[in-house]
């Protein structure tokens, strides 16, 4: 189950390219003690559907697995996913 969490100010913003998901990825992770991968999942008007946080890694590594970046993409009917990932 996927839940809106409001306090996020991304929703409603719409993405007109590669600078915006950047400045996203400079919010979200600014300041961070260790590595993330995050996922940003876009309806078809490149409107934000849901930010997730897909692993909180330690210093120099973030494991994942594949379902984990699909399964918010499809639970929030998304048309396009973008990958976030910080290195320290």
């Amino acid at each position: 189950m996927m839940v809106r969490d409001k306090t996020i100010p991304y929703y409603a913003r719409k993405i007109s390219g590669p600078k915006d998901i950047a400045n996203i990825g400079f919010e979200l992770f600014n300041g961070a003690d260790r590595e993330y991968l995050a996922a940003i999942v876009l309806s078809v008007d490149h409107t934000i559907n849901a930010v997730n946080i897909i692993a909180q890694g330690s210093l120099d590594t973030a494991c994942f697995h594949p379902r984990e970046v699909l399964k918010p993409a499809i639970l929030a009917n998304a048309s396009c996913i973008c990958l976030l990932h910080n290195h320290l």
